[in-house]
């Protein structure tokens, strides 16, 4: 690996183009690595959750997921009619009281190329989702 980098990611996911976010904000050399030359047509999540919102915001990346959401305070599972479980999404503590619900593949970007989390790493650490290794300059 080269002297200039600090962090190595491996991994262009949702947490991936975080942490590399993270590191460029910093100022920290990073590289990221990634296995596969095109993102996953599949969602493998559905909902981010009050605190990883609250960690996004810390991010100054929160806005484009807000937009997106589809803002859910609760869930009941139910079969025949009858309620089985219902679970609550409004934690007292936090400023984001519902689970945003925005697909993992809208996440990084789709067919289409719009995204919200790989937008907001590509404007302040010049990465990339889409590449198999994307390594910015050091600041």
């Amino acid at each position: 690996m080269p002297a200039d980098v600090d962090v190595l990611v491996v991994g262009a996911g949702p947490v991936g183009l975080l942490l590399a976010n993270e590191c460029a904000r910093r100022g920290l050399g990073w590289r990221l690595v990634e296995a596969h030359a095109t993102q996953s047509i599949h969602s493998k999540a559905l909902a981010i959750f009050p605190r990883t919102l609250e960690v996004l915001d810390m991010a100054g990346l929160v806005g484009p997921f807000l937009e997106a959401a589809n803002r859910v305070t609760s869930v009941s599972v139910v079969t025949h009619e009858r309620r089985l479980a219902r679970m609550e999404f409004a934690p007292d503590e936090s400023p984001y009281r519902f689970a945003a619900m925005v697909p993992q593949d809208l996440t990084c970007g789709n067919s289409s190329g719009s995204s919200t989390s790989c937008s907001a790493a590509r404007a302040s650490a010049a990465g990339s989702c889409s590449c198999a290794i994307a390594t910015p300059s050091r600041p």
